[in-house]
């Protein structure tokens, strides 16, 4: 009996697709600005630096960067993250090889090894400004990630994102906006499911590695008073997915 709901496989033709790019992902992993990411590499060991001590051989401190250097107000944060990670099922594909045709293979359990680097650097210029009380925070971080599929060339992707954070307050109210812009540069072409079967883009996993850029804004505001407040949100999503 053939599942209901679950995802169809698409040819061998089309499976060939997916390989077709895997010489092609170093190439596209490449568009991250490697000066950027060393940039914020060493920005982050001299933070390091900047806040250990070190140690002399009789055990007392030695006054050295800890002492001369501080983490400047405008830095709000600089980090770099390394994850590994196992995906039993890429592609999230539901359905058996027994179900389909025999010019159709089926994507289920198609597995890979993850890696995924994410360096993150931002400024907040609010604390430079002589009255802090209006405007709280006022702060831009770019925090590009790239993610490879050691098994699975054709999913690897490099996403670039902006994100702009401006908080403040005025008297009983006080609002927040967020907007984060992205970038992802992945590849164009997902498994295309014949006949009446859902496509890739109906999964968000498989849908979130394509080529594609998004903007994603919230904005609230809240009127605080002693026994009550009131509180509205304002979301807003863009996207816009390459077909060329």
């Amino acid at each position: 009996m053939k599942p209901i709901q679950s995802f169809a496989p698409f040819s061998t033709r089309q499976y060939s697709l997916l390989a077709k790019y895997t010489r092609n992902t170093a190439h596209r992993l490449g568009i991250l600005p490697r000066r950027i990411f060393a940039w914020i590499l060493a920005a982050c060991f001299l933070q390091t630096l900047a806040l250990a001590g070190v140690e002399s051989d009789n055990k007392q401190p030695v006054p050295m960067l800890a002492q001369q250097l501080d983490k400047p107000a405008w830095l709000s944060d600089c980090s770099v993250s390394l994850r590994e990670g196992y995906d039993s099922n890429v592609f999230l594909d539901g359905v058996s090889q027994q179900y389909l045709k025999k010019d159709l293979q089926s994507t289920k359990n198609l597995s890979s090894w993850v890696t995924t680097i994410a360096p993150r650097i931002g400024f907040d210029i609010a604390p430079l400004f002589p009255d802090q009380d209006t405007i709280k925070k006022l702060s831009l971080t770019y925090a590009p990630e790239i993610g490879i599929y050691h098994n699975l060339p054709s999913e690897s992707y490099t996403a670039h994102r902006i994100i702009a954070d401006v908080k403040g307050s005025l008297e009983n109210i006080t609002f927040s906006l967020e907007n984060t812009f992205s970038y992802v540069r992945g590849d164009k072409d997902a498994p295309a499911y014949p006949g009446g079967y859902l496509n890739a883009f109906a999964q968000a996993p498989p849908r979130e590695r394509r080529d594609q850029f998004q903007d994603h804004m919230k904005f609230s505001i809240q009127y605080d008073q002693e026994k009550f407040f009131l509180l509205k949100i304002f979301p807003s999503s863009r996207r816009l997915i390459s077909l060329l």
